[in-house]
């Protein structure tokens, strides 16, 4: 697969519906929810989302800038919505569509999801950015396992 599609692409999407599957739940569930609940509530998930999407890119061996565009998948993607969103506003709505509406919309727009969301994303994300273990250890020994240059030596490794 090109174009990151392993790496980047699909961690992302995982994360995304990680995300959006919440909010779904967090809709359905019987309580009431006043405008600062629904709000704020799902803030509380993005450092799991952003870990999420950076592990999985992690695990597709992944480097450390494809971990960070994994994990913020969810910013791009609302980004996405919201030029969607003033695209259908200016030529399918019934009412006009203002600068002060498009204003206020893009100030919370790069405010709270780009700005908050994406910090909070990259702070789940920043455990996973680190070199995995396995990536480390023939690095810091000179050998690709433990067990010696003997054994290197006849596996046909240089040691």
């Amino acid at each position: 697969m090109d174009l990151h599609i392993k790496k980047v692409w699909l961690p992302g999407a995982a994360s995304c519906l990680l995300f959006f599957g919440f909010y779904w739940i967090l809709i359905l569930l019987p309580f009431d929810k006043n405008r600062f609940q629904f709000i704020s509530i799902p803030y509380l998930v993005l450092p799991f989302v952003g870990a999420l999407g950076a592990y999985l890119s992690r695990r597709m061996n992944g480097s450390v800038v494809e971990r960070i565009l994994a994990a913020l998948f969810l910013v791009f993607t609302f980004v996405a919505l919201f030029a969607v969103r003033i695209v259908y506003g200016l030529f399918f709505e019934g009412k006009p569509y203002t600068l002060p509406h498009f204003l206020s919309g893009l100030s919370v727009t790069l405010v709270f999801i780009i700005g908050v969301g994406g910090l909070l994303l990259v702070l789940g994300a920043w455990p996973f950015c680190r070199p995995h273990l396995r990536e480390q250890s023939h690095k810091m020994t000179g050998h690709w396992s433990q067990e010696g240059p003997e054994q290197d030596r006849r596996r046909g490794r240089e040691g």
